[in-house]
């Protein structure tokens, strides 16, 4: 007997219909059990126990975790550790057969499933249930020819009118990240950019982004923008991310294929017509005073109160990303859609650095903004570095910091000082604390904070965009603690 199963159409977000949606969403194996059969079976047909797997092909993985449910009615099941499920008690006849799980949420897709018909004559039977493979993927959503390879990613989605919640077409969608380039006679840091734009449908795809690097995010046209936002892909190799633009943030940059959008107009932070609204609480559930939150794309800042609450008001609509630290702890980053008509809310749990500081960072997989810069400075190796398994052998800062070839640091009646050590008349170094200038706040710092330091002896070397136009003959400093995009 054959397994019948008809791949259905793929549902991803509830919300969109996109280009994907002619990805075979199910991949059905012939097995024997679930037979197909033509009703009626007679009056009253014993139920069938429908058994199978079910197999994430984008990451060649059993699905663990993932609920198998009989649409139409109340029957579904948990796939154990290996992917396997059994689901008892179903009615025979024409069915169909779903599959989610946190791991597909977590990256934008949803609802894949199978028709199928329950013959009682088969028994019980197996039935495998899969995920489309990236080679599937890259078929339908890029252009040829297309790169399936494993470090060619995906990233889709659709653009939104933030303020009416209306597709956007014609809407130009930018993803840059960074990398070093080693063609030629040496290794130099570059910029890829990656561009595509919504179809009439308000639709995109973007492929051949790296999975395991930060991808600064934005969207928009003549008219409208999002703000920047982080991205990373990770293992899956597939992404979904919808964009909301407006006319309440800049779009020249967006454009033009750069990589800002928004940004503090002259004066102050634009002013917008969005709202948002939340708290922010420590790991045991008390609220935190005091706390920082920035909406980084338009430049909006405000501290928690007595209570944890804090609140945004008449900010730019749009997609865009918002930070919350607090001196001793860690910093979060989370993208939010800022849309018309509503207040978005938020929650944020800040927890201890130091409870942090054990797993993340000697096994992070998904690099930020500031960590990918980092990473690819010190493979193009133009400077020194230390990372965080390095600086913590240390004591302090100081003696993490003497670690670096040319450099001297002491604690003396002033506080903590950082020189160079170069021949001739070198003073104080150039410091920059994740990514600004200055030595303010560098005396307040436990070596744990630390999660990298680079050190560039001949300030040419240094990143261009920390030099403020001028190098500097004793040296640049670059000292990146938990609250960077790490």
């Amino acid at each position: 007997m054959v397994a019948l199963a008809i791949p259905g159409r793929t549902r991803l977000a509830p919300r969109a219909a996109l280009p994907v949606a002619a990805v075979a969403a199910l991949a059905a194996t012939t097995s024997p059990g679930v037979a197909q059969g033509t009703p009626p079976f007679g009056a009253n047909p014993p139920p069938v126990t429908v058994r199978g797997v079910v197999y994430d092909s984008l990451t060649h993985r059993p699905l663990a975790g993932a609920l198998v449910e009989v649409a139409g009615t109340s029957r579904m099941a948990l796939a154990d550790r290996l992917g396997r499920f059994r689901v008892d008690s179903v009615p025979p006849g024409p069915h169909r057969v779903t599959f989610s799980a946190p791991a597909l949420d977590s990256i934008g897709l949803y609802g894949f499933g199978a028709d199928v018909m329950v013959d009682p004559a088969g028994g019980t039977g197996s039935l495998t249930l899969a995920t489309p493979s990236l080679a599937t993927l890259h078929a339908r959503l890029c252009a040829a020819p297309a790169d399936a390879s494993a470090d060619s990613a995906i990233v889709f989605g659709s653009v939104y009118d933030a303020g009416t919640r209306a597709r956007r077409a014609g809407a130009q969608v930018a993803l840059r990240w960074f990398a070093v380039d080693t063609a030629g006679t040496g290794a130099r840091l570059v910029q890829p950019l990656r561009l595509g734009r919504s179809d009439a449908q308000g639709d995109f795809a973007v492929c051949g982004v790296p999975h395991d690097l930060a991808l600064t995010t934005l969207a928009g046209d003549p008219q409208t923008a999002s703000g920047p936002i982080s991205l990373t892909v990770g293992p899956a190799r597939v992404l979904r991310r919808d964009l909301y633009v407006s006319d309440e943030m800049g779009a020249d940059s967006v454009v033009a294929g750069g990589g800002g959008g928004g940004g503090a107009a002259a004066g102050g932070a634009p002013r917008g017509t969005g709202a948002l609204r939340g708290v922010v609480r420590d790991e045991s559930g008390q609220p935190l005073v005091g706390a920082l939150l920035l909406l980084t794309a338009s430049g909006h800042a405000t501290r928690t109160d007595s209570l944890g609450r804090w609140a945004f008001r008449q900010v730019p609509l749009g997609t865009q990303e918002v930070s919350v630290r607090q001196l001793g702890r860690g910093a979060l980053y989370r993208v939010v859609d800022l849309v018309g008509g509503t207040t978005g809310d938020e929650a944020f749990t800040l927890p201890q650095a130091t409870v942090l500081a054990p797993v993340n960072v000697r096994g992070v997989a998904i690099p930020g903004r500031d960590q990918a810069e980092f990473l690819a400075r010190r493979r193009a190796g133009f400077g020194r570095f230390l990372d965080a398994r390095e600086l913590t052998k240390r004591p302090d800062l100081a003696a993490a910091l003497s670690r670096l070839p040319g450099v001297e640091a002491r604690h003396g009646i002033d506080g903590l000082t950082v020189r160079g050590t170069r021949p001739g008349r070198c003073g104080s170094l150039r410091v920059i604390i994740d990514g600004v200038p200055g030595m303010a706040g560098l005396d307040m710092l436990n070596v744990r904070d630390l999660v990298g330091v680079e050190y560039y002896p001949d300030g040419t070397t240094a990143p261009p965009k920390y030099l403020a136009g001028l190098p500097s003959p004793c040296g640049v400093l670059l000292v990146w603690t938990r609250f960077a995009r790490w």
